[in-house]
């Protein structure tokens, strides 16, 4: 998981170092290079994903589910109990890949260079900024950082439910 998690932080590393030096003056760059670059990071930041849900299904199934269970249900604590604690450990990691996910991103927009190397890119940036800008000026008490904190509850609701809908067909 860990090695995944590097992984995808260096491409984008590499990704963004790649556009910022091969970005000339005009705005333009080598697609070939750039195009593949980012393709693999996707890539990646596809399979931290893809590997944190693998992760918390395995770890569930053998903890409570399979001949470690046996051991696990020894211990004085209630069934509730143990399915609260697996389901809290899945919620952290389905935060930390979200955090990755997360870095990745920043690396790859660091100094607006993929938005200017990328077209598409830049006209779905501002067409976020258009949107969240009416947002933060519409109350006088809503600004972006309201937006971002309603962004970030958002996504740990999501989390939550994500863990729910993983655990729910496991526990039955």
């Amino acid at each position: 998981m860990v090695p995944l998690c590097i992984l995808s932080i260096a491409l984008a590393s590499v990704t963004q170092i790649t556009l910022w030096t091969f970005l000339d003056e005009t705005g333009s760059s080598p697609y070939s290079v750039t195009l593949i670059l980012l393709i693999a990071t996707a890539a990646a930041m596809g399979a931290v994903l893809a590997a944190t849900v693998v992760l918390i299904v395995q770890r569930f199934r053998s903890n409570l589910l399979g001949d470690e269970g046996h051991v696990m249900f020894t211990l004085p604590v209630s069934i509730h109990q143990h399915i609260l604690a697996k389901f809290l450990v899945g919620v952290f990691w389905m935060l930390a890949t979200l955090f990755v996910l997360f870095e990745s991103i920043i690396c790859l927009g660091y100094n607006g260079t993929l938005w200017m190397a990328f077209p598409p890119f830049r006209e779905a940036l501002t067409a976020f900024m258009d949107f969240i800008t009416p947002l933060s000026s519409t109350a006088p008490d809503f600004s972006v950082g309201g937006s971002l904190a309603i962004l970030f509850g958002t996504v740990l609701a999501s989390n939550v439910a994500l863990c729910l809908e993983i655990y729910a067909p496991l526990a039955l």
